[in-house]
């Protein structure tokens, strides 16, 4: 269930530094005068909360940047600001087994995020971003030793 949170988490974060437009992946569309970003704690607003998602969230994009670009993270003054909010997680069952359990879930995860810049002192993009991840049920969930290796 985390390994598949995680990737849920990195499509959408992709998603929103794809989205913004603003540079590329390899840095060549930066503007000279961009050094740095800043990632502010995405909150999760959702009605169902999942612990600690708001925190993998925010450090999973603040790596997919470092990773991906040559600017440089920063807590404050950055020249890009990107801040938002979990608004939507949930889990609904798609498919059911000759039990009435689930077979596959589909797990979904809205992000609305805002992209700033405080050099030209607008926001660049704002919008909500939904992932969706299908999942096989595989465990138990009554059975609390199977989730021991995912911890």
């Amino acid at each position: 269930m985390k390994k598949n949170l995680f990737l849920l988490l990195l499509v959408t974060t992709v998603l929103i530094v794809q989205s913004c437009g603003f540079y590329s992946f390899t840095g060549a569309s930066v503007a000279p005068n961009i050094k740095t970003f800043q990632v502010n704690f995405f909150r999760n607003n959702a009605p169902i909360v999942e612990p600690g998602i708001d925190r993998l969230f925010t450090q999973t994009l603040q790596d997919l940047i470092v990773n991906q670009t040559s600017l440089d993270l920063t807590n404050q003054n950055a020249d890009l600001i990107y801040e938002g909010e979990i608004v939507q997680y949930y889990i609904a069952p798609i498919t059911a087994t000759a039990q009435n359990t689930a077979a596959q879930n589909r797990l979904t995860i809205a992000v609305n995020v805002r992209f700033l810049t405080l050099k030209m002192k607008e926001t660049i993009w704002n919008n909500v971003l939904r992932s969706t991840l299908i999942m096989v049920v595989q465990l138990n969930l009554q059975d609390h030793s199977a989730m021991k290796p995912l911890l």
